[in-house]
């Protein structure tokens, strides 16, 4: 964890794993431990708004990125969706009254974002990643390197980045 300083706020920054299930535990009690004053995730709002609501239901991989993806991931522990790192920091920032903010891009933003990013060529060069993904062979010798390394293939062409 890194705590930084950022005007007069002190600002602690907590690296997970999305989706593996020892992740929420260890959001929780650094939540606990700090007593922070304000709980914010790299989610958008609208996702933000799902997780307050969140009814404890598991929810299967959405397309073939997530399915390569937890697939992947499993070789480190269980692995759930929606992640357990931002499900227990809403349980615990709701138990302790703090505010919680979403840092990412909302739905309609990121929609703009893509359509000013993504052309033609990078949308056909994409289609064919599912293909090179699934011929690749991981690396990743912990749970962080196989996200950095999963990130680095899915986000090609660069644009996608």
């Amino acid at each position: 964890m890194e705590v930084f300083t950022l005007g007069e706020a002190r600002v602690a920054f907590l690296p997970v794993v999305r989706g593996l299930v020892p992740e929420g535990e260890r959001v929780r009690r650094t939540i606990e431990e700090l007593s922070p004053e304000a709980v914010a995730l790299t989610v958008g709002r609208e996702e933000l708004e799902t997780l307050i609501a969140y009814d404890g239901a598991d929810h299967p991989p959405a397309n073939w990125e997530e399915e390569v993806y937890v697939a992947g991931l499993e070789a480190w522990g269980p692995v759930k969706k929606p992640p357990p790192c931002f499900v227990e920091a809403v349980r615990a920032a709701k138990e302790r009254g703090v505010p919680l903010r979403a840092l990412d891009f909302n739905d309609e933003d990121y929609t703009e974002e893509y359509v000013n990013r993504i052309g033609t060529v990078d949308l056909l060069i994409h289609t064919r990643l599912e293909k090179k993904v699934a011929k690749h062979r991981w690396t990743a010798t912990t749970p962080e390197e196989f996200v950095m390394e999963f990130d680095g293939l899915v986000n090609d062409p660069e644009a996608y980045a």
